[in-house]
Formats: structure tokens, C-alpha cells, sequence
């Protein structure tokens, strides 16, 4: 846990934001080839690559992000078949897709110890990072990480944020394709707050990234709307009463609905965001609604983030269990990295805003309820983009 905490430290954070800049330039030369003739992408597909891109240069290390080829690409993307609801419910099915797993997961295994073994040698030079913090690590009885414990917890925060950073910042671009009025203010903004008298921009940094407002009321918004993980489960480790309930398995003296220990609960934030007895036209996309300081949205967003604090040993947190806006979880389990995604999808989307138009083609995509993370159906999901005027 210390040596994932380090690749989140506010100072990492503010270095990566230059590292994000650079990855998304380099991607809308090199990939997108964006000029100035409209044409298209597909938002999904796109995000993706470019979510792993900057993921791996970022939390991974300069060798990992060097290393991405087609052939890693590849290896990613058999491994990441391996993730689905089926495997889960039957882990050991003979499935070409299984056999593709477990190869994929052999062969980056074998990458990420041969780059621990060259650093050992000396015959790589390279910088404090992931890598080298999970190296001086150990576990609580004292015991070090093996090379082969490192590369397997490589692998798992590589995959860690993959799905649900590529869906929220395509759901995102999406939304504001088909609203170019508030891709507009997202560019008057970084006119007004980064703007050059000479018509460029000054650099994005780490703190100018949190007073980027319309920055910030899009992704809270999107995220309502589009909570990247459907379900959420726990097991009961104690009876937990749960009052005024209307009916229960298990019934106490005092009418409460009790969920006995050793059963499983399942919460879909999404449930929630979008109930329309809290939010005002629940399944309107409305980035405004986080700006008034009266309304539910704020109200939401303060429970989530001012509440009662707690340091599960990753920093300082609101529980959020109060919230009804919780899209990256709440209490103990609340995703470590979610200040990390932030800084992820406001240097992607900033960067992109500062450089490009858009408009969507077609109409808007319907959800895929059927992944594990909802993500926009395939084939839906053609954004045209072109070199700002």
C-alpha cells in the first residue's frame, strides 16, 4: 500500500501532469494526425490507447511506456478478455480465451522481470518510480517483494484504472461533441486563465488543474451520469440493521431490516446518481447544475469530499457514505486512485480543448450494461475533430 501511495503523492502528481501533456501532443500528431479538414475517430477505441499511454508513463516508468509496442498491445488485450463476468462465475472453463490469458499474463510478467533484472544489473538507467518503490518494499512480516510479486502488481496497476478512465474520458468527449457549446467554455476558460497575448497557451500545472471550474462541473457531471462501475459488492462480516425497512429475511424486535453476516450486499452507484426523486431531469447531461451552490449536486459533492475524514493509509478522505454521488466507491474500499484519474482526465481533456474542435457524428450512444464497466456501444462512438481555427 506505501509503495502504491508513493506513485500518488502530490508531488508525483504535479510531475505527471507534464508527462500527460506530452503523451496526448504526441497522440494527436502521431495518431490522430489531427490538420484542418474535419475527420473522425472513435472516441472509445482512442481513449483507450491513449489512457494506457499516459497510465504507463505516469505510474509505470519511462522503460514500461517505451516498451509499448503492438506486440504488448496485444498481450494487454487478451489478458483484459480474461476480466469478464464468465471467468469470474467458471475460472477454470478450457476457452481459447483462457489460454490467451494465462499466455498474456506469463509474457508481461516476463517483461516486467526482465526490466527489474537489468535495473539490478545496472544496465538501465531510469528514475525513482513504481518500480523502483515497490523494490525497497516488503511486506508487514518483513519479508521483500519478490521480482515476480512486483511484475504481477505492475501488471495489476496497469489494468487497475485502464476501463474506467477510458470509459468516463470517452463518455466525456462524447457529451461534449454533441455540445459544443460547453467545449466552448472549456476553451474560454483555458483562454481566459492560460491564454498568451501572442494567442498561445502558458503550461497546465498540477494547480491550476483545481481552478478549472467548467473543468471540473463536466467530469463530476459525466461521472453522475455515467458511473463507471455498475455493481459494487461486499460481504456481511457482522449482522447490520438497517432501520424503517418495509420487509426483511430477517426480522428484529425493533422492525428493522437485518442483513445477516456471511450474506453479500451489491450498491450501484448509478442507481442512485440518476434517481430522479434526488436530481432535477436525472438523465440530463447538465454540467451547470454542480454550480449552484443552493442546489442537490453541490450538496452531494460536499458530502463526498468535506465529510467525516479518515486515513485508511493512503491519505485523508471523506467516508462519502452519505453521499448520493459516489463514482469512485465510499468508505474504506474508495478507490486509491482517484486523484490520479482527476489529474489524468483533466490534462486529457484540457490539452485536447486547448487544440481541437469537435462535433459528433450519428447519433448518441446507448450504454453497454453487459461489461463489467459500462461502456458506450461499440460501433456508436465516431467523434469528427479538427485543428482549432
Amino acid at each position: 500500500m506505501l509503495a502504491v501511495k508513493f506513485g500518488l503523492s502530490t508531488e508525483n502528481l504535479r510531475a505527471y501532469v507534464g508527462m500527460i501533456t506530452d503523451e496526448t501532443l504526441g497522440f494527436m500528431s502521431k495518431e490522430l494526425r489531427v490538420s484542418n479538414q474535419w475527420q473522425g475517430f472513435d472516441a472509445l477505441d482512442a481513449m483507450s490507447e491513449l489512457t494506457i499511454l499516459t497510465a504507463s508513463r505516469t505510474l509505470q516508468g519511462k522503460e514500461v511506456r517505451a516498451g509499448l509496442d503492438k506486440t504488448f498491445a496485444q498481450r494487454y488485450e487478451h489478458l483484459d478478455g480474461g476480466f469478464t463476468p464468465i471467468n469470474f462465475m467458471f475460472p477454470k472453463l478450457p476457452l481459447p480465451s483462457y489460454r490467451r490469458r494465462d499466455k498474456a499474463q506469463k509474457a508481461m510478467s516476463e517483461f516486467y522481470q526482465g526490466i527489474i533484472r537489468k535495473r539490478r544489473e545496472g544496465t538501465h538507467d531510469h528514475e525513482y518510480d513504481m518500480i523502483s518503490a515497490l523494490q525497497s518494499s516488503s511486506y508487514k512480516d518483513g519479508t521483500p517483494l519478490s521480482d515476480r510479486d512486483i511484475a504481477h502488481m505492475m501488471i495489476a496497476l496497469l489494468m487497475a484504472g485502464q476501463h474506467t478512465s477510458s470509459a468516463t474520458s470517452s463518455w466525456t468527449l462524447l457529451h461534449l461533441a454533441e455540445r459544443p457549446d460547453v467545449w466552448n467554455e472549456l476553451y474560454q476558460e483555458q483562454k481566459e486563465r492560460f491564454g498568451n497575448p501572442d494567442g498561445t497557451f502558458r503550461d497546465l500545472t498540477y494547480e491550476d488543474l483545481k481552478e478549472l471550474k467548467v473543468l471540473d462541473y463536466v467530469i463530476r457531471e459525466t461521472l453522475r451520469l455515467h458511473a463507471p462501475i455498475h455493481s459494487i459488492m461486499r460481504k456481511v462480516i457482522s449482522d447490520i440493521s438497517v432501520p424503517n425497512s418495509l420487509s426483511s429475511p430477517k426480522q428484529s424486535e425493533n422492525g428493522s431490516y437485518v442483513i445477516p453476516k456471511g450474506h453479500f450486499v451489491l450498491a450501484s452507484p448509478g442507481v442512485a446518481q440518476m434517481d430522479p426523486l434526488i436530481w432535477q431531469n436525472a438523465e440530463e447531461w447538465n454540467p451547470h447544475r454542480w454550480n449552484d451552490e443552493s442546489g442537490v449536486a453541490a450538496m452531494a459533492a460536499e458530502q463526498y469530499t468535506e465529510g467525516d475524514k479518515v486515513d485508511y493509509g493512503y491519505g485523508s478522505v471523506s467516508k462519502g457514505t452519505e453521499s448520493p454521488y459516489q463514482p469512485f466507491g465510499a468508505g474504506r474500499h474508495r478507490c486509491i486512485g482517484e486523484s490520479f484519474a482527476y489529474v489524468q482526465l483533466q490534462t486529457i481533456l484540457a490539452t485536447l480543448c486547448r487544440n481541437v474542435e469537435l462535433k459528433l457524428q450519428g447519433p448518441f450512444p446507448s450504454p453497454n450494461y453487459q461489461t463489467m464497466i459500462v461502456l458506450p456501444l461499440k460501433g456508436q462512438t465516431k467523434i469528427m475533430y479538427k485543428l482549432r481555427a
